[in-house]
């Protein structure tokens, strides 16, 4: 049980490591994307972001000039999306470019048209269940959303994107020092340990890139110590079967076919 777990976590941190330089390269352009697989979504993490906190949380200021300076549609749709988002389950491979599309993907839902197209445009309010008169048309300022409102729900969703995958790494490295205390090296140790406060008193200064710098890090220094008992553990493996091979008895007897006739 202990080999496979170790051949187990290796095979993650492996795809974990791939992850962090890949979406260094590009970031994914569609939902369609981002989901290339029943298999991959399965053997992703479930991120529990909270997204009442990335909506709500924005400025104040942004709050008033949504509910009174554009009003109707645009508090509706608003109140839609956080909504949305709040029952959806966010993966560990979902981006923040994913986000950004999945809002006008949700646009294109409840309204049938383009973000881009409404400068503003009258939409019928039949897809948002808090409004009491179902017919009732109000504007939306889609120029508004794409210019203004969406950059700053991708940064804060972004952001707490990066804080949970931080805070999970973190969790992950301190169950390995512990589980596996007896087989890593005490240097190995020093290091994990270091790295996780460092990235621990990042995430409490909230500096988005000296996070992403920490988590990288202790990422790659997991990585390395994984690898190390993974390597160690093949060759046990491999001395524990030479030396059962070494140790087989063998037995040379004289082998003869029993019939019924000579039970009789």
């Amino acid at each position: 049980m202990k080999n496979f777990k170790l051949r187990k976590l290796a095979c993650i941190l492996s795809s974990l490591l791939l992850t962090s330089i890949s979406s260094k390269v590009s970031c994914m352009d569609s939902m369609e994307d981002a989901h290339v697989s029943d298999m991959t979504m399965e053997n992703s993490c479930i991120l529990s972001l909270d997204m009442h906190k990335v909506f709500y949380g924005i400025s104040i200021d942004l709050v008033w000039f949504l509910r009174d300076e554009l009003g109707g549609g645009d508090i509706h749709f608003f109140h839609s999306l956080a909504r949305y988002f709040s029952d959806k389950k966010i993966y560990e491979n979902y981006t923040s470019k994913d986000f950004e599309n999945e809002i006008h993907k949700f646009f294109r839902e409840v309204s049938g048209k383009e973000m881009k197209e409404c400068e503003p445009c009258a939409l019928i309010c039949a897809k948002f269940p808090h409004v009491s008169n179902r017919e009732e048309k109000v504007n939306f300022h889609g120029s508004w959303w794409i210019q203004t409102l969406i950059p700053v729900l991708k940064k804060r969703f972004e952001q707490a994107l990066q804080i949970k995958k931080s805070e999970n790494l973190c969790y992950s490295v301190e169950k390995l020092l512990k589980e596996s205390a007896d087989k890593i090296e005490q240097s190995d140790k020093d290091s994990l340990n270091q790295k996780v406060a460092d990235l621990r008193k990042k995430l409490s200064e909230n500096n988005m890139e000296e996070i992403k710098k920490s988590r990288d890090e202790l990422q790659k220094n997991m990585f390395d110590v994984s690898s190390k008992l993974y390597q160690q553990n093949s060759q046990q493996n491999t001395q524990n079967n030479n030396g059962t091979q070494g140790n087989e008895n063998v037995y040379d007897a004289n082998y003869k076919d029993v019939n019924e006739n000579d039970k009789k």
